[in-house]
């Protein structure tokens, strides 16, 4: 790992205020507010019509693609403050965010992301909780997740997996990705060549981190956005 990002990494974990300035500048027209949940980011100017939750181990370096999600796809984003103890928790979280920060807001328009050690919360929330009903998330999408899981008790929905090609993991999620295929979810998986790992965290640092949040506003676009043409070819609205 270069020193600079040791260096942000080491700042991450003991001050999170400085963390924030080295990793995540502020975003124009983006806002934010406390709820009991975490951090809710909104766009200055327009009334939410989508709710995004964003599952992250370092709610800290959060604030770049939350305030970028919620200005480019007019969306409240909520970043928990601590991931869910227990996977069968983050279903329940995602069902009170819908409850208590969106309540008139169609539960089909409740989308996920998972960051690095998120994604194992964001795929237990979109496969949501047997004795709770599930979530009603439309749009899950998975970034440089380090594990997935080698078998689902459910499906999921319209899936995004963004990572590098180079991915030490890179096995393991091609074999997840044929899983996800031949249970009949549609997958959108990148592939990158030129976009590190980790560049949601540290867009300063990482090269190709305005292309890959293109990819994601894309994609979740497609879900809670643009009119979706999925139930009339599927994984034609991938992209």
């Amino acid at each position: 790992m270069a020193v600079g990002l040791r260096v942000v990494r080491w700042a991450e974990q003991n001050f999170p205020a400085l963390a924030r300035f080295l990793t995540a500048p502020a975003v124009a027209g983006a806002t934010s507010e406390k709820s009991e949940l975490g951090t809710v980011y909104l766009p200055l100017d327009a009334e939410p019509h989508c709710l995004i939750v964003y599952f992250t181990a370092v709610s800290a370096s959060a604030r770049w693609l939350a305030g970028s999600l919620a200005v480019r796809l007019n969306a409240r984003v909520l970043v928990p403050t601590q991931l869910p103890v227990r996977e069968t928790d983050a279903a329940t979280l995602v069902a009170r965010a819908i409850a208590e920060l969106a309540p008139t807001v169609d539960r089909d328009q409740t989308t996920v992301v998972g960051e690095e050690h998120g994604s194992r919360a964001a795929i237990a929330a979109a496969l949501g909780n047997p004795t709770s009903g599930t979530t009603g998330v439309s749009r899950l999408a998975l970034l440089y997740p380090p594990e997935v899981p080698a078998a689902l008790p459910g499906r999921l929905p319209t899936t995004m997996l963004q990572v590098n090609h180079n991915a030490a993991n890179r096995s393991e999620l091609v074999e997840f990705d044929r899983i996800l295929r031949f249970n009949g979810v549609a997958v959108r998986e990148t592939d990158y060549r030129t976009v590190g790992d980790r560049w949601a965290r540290y867009p300063k640092r990482i090269t190709g981190s305005k292309r890959a949040l293109d990819d994601l506003v894309a994609f979740l676009d497609r879900g809670v956005g643009t009119p979706s043409t999925f139930e009339i070819i599927p994984g034609w609205d991938l992209h």
